[in-house]
């Protein structure tokens, strides 16, 4: 399916935002997720289903001091 993530197209064959972020190697405690607009609940990861052409905004948190 086709999604666009942080404003660029990519084409991924899962069903959920937990398939997603296992797909892009991602740390789901570090990150700040939006689907289509809505924040995402760490908690719901694996219950979000995705569709074709889904606006996915992916936010990393950094540390530092």
């Amino acid at each position: 399916m086709k999604l666009l993530i942080n404003d660029k197209n990519k084409y991924f064959d899962i069903e959920t935002l937990d398939e997603l972020i296992n797909r892009l190697k991602l740390n789901s405690q570090m990150l700040y997720l939006q689907v289509n607009g809505c924040p995402i609940e760490k908690d719901a990861y694996k219950i979000t289903k995705l569709k074709e052409n889904d606006n996915i905004d992916i936010i990393k948190a950094v540390g530092g001091g």
